[in-house]
């Protein structure tokens, strides 16, 4: 198996046009291959937090996309219906957090990875980071800060104290590290670009590619109006 807040809504441009490699034959069987070679990608995502995101890619390549979990759903609880099972192992790719957030899934997903499924787990790409150990690209403003705000950064460790004791309770099945990743728009910008590439290697289309770093950067655009 290999190990790129609420979910993120990606707005960018029209899909690029895939193209398809014909067979041989009459050209109506050739333009009739062409069209079913375009747009053939596959894909599924077990949260809603990826499944945004690899909706937006296949979208703009002309592929199709697949969420298991259903909105407010807890992802540490949610099993799969041996509908879903068939779904991933019949995908290209199947586009996993990892790091132990699907505790109700991994015996579907090793059971699908053994009949053939492709599972990318991205969270263990992304540099994960301990379980409280804060977002590196905001530990040097919160340091810069300290001296002239520590009444406020006392309100901000007693959140992020209750976040933290929220956690621990499932960092016995993820060992030290977060799987939370998707609360960084960075990174999930680091993750469009990742899935792309994946999908892009599984199809033999470089579309899917072109499309994920589409939606990193339309990502990046969206981390850098927020802060």
């Amino acid at each position: 198996m290999r190990r790129p807040s609420t979910p993120l809504a990606v707005l960018f441009a029209a899909g690029l046009a895939v193209a398809g490699c014909g067979s041989a034959g009459t050209d109506d069987d050739g333009a009739d291959a062409a069209q079913e070679a375009a747009g053939d990608g596959t894909a599924v995502a077990t949260t809603t937090m990826l499944g945004d995101v690899v909706a937006d890619i296949m979208e703009c390549a002309g592929g199709t996309s697949e969420t298991l979990m259903p909105v407010g759903v807890d992802p540490h609880d949610f099993s799969a219906s041996s509908d879903q099972v068939a779904s991933m192992v019949s995908a290209q790719l199947v586009v996993a957090n990892g790091l132990g957030l699907e505790e109700g899934l991994e015996s579907a997903l090793e059971g699908a990875e053994t009949d053939g499924a492709v599972v990318m787990e991205v969270a263990p790409l992304l540099d994960p980071i301990e379980f409280g150990g804060g977002h590196s690209h905001e530990e040097g403003e919160d340091h810069s800060a300290e001296d002239d705000h520590s009444d406020e950064e006392d309100a901000d460790e007693d959140h992020s104290d209750k976040e933290d004791h929220s956690n621990e309770e499932h960092a016995h099945d993820n060992g030290s590290m977060d799987p939370h990743f998707w609360h960084d728009v960075g990174r999930m910008a680091e993750a469009a670009e990742l899935i792309g590439a994946d999908l892009a290697d599984v199809t033999g289309d470089d579309t899917y590619g072109a499309c994920g770093t589409e939606v990193h950067d339309e990502l990046v655009d969206v981390d850098a109006e927020v802060r």
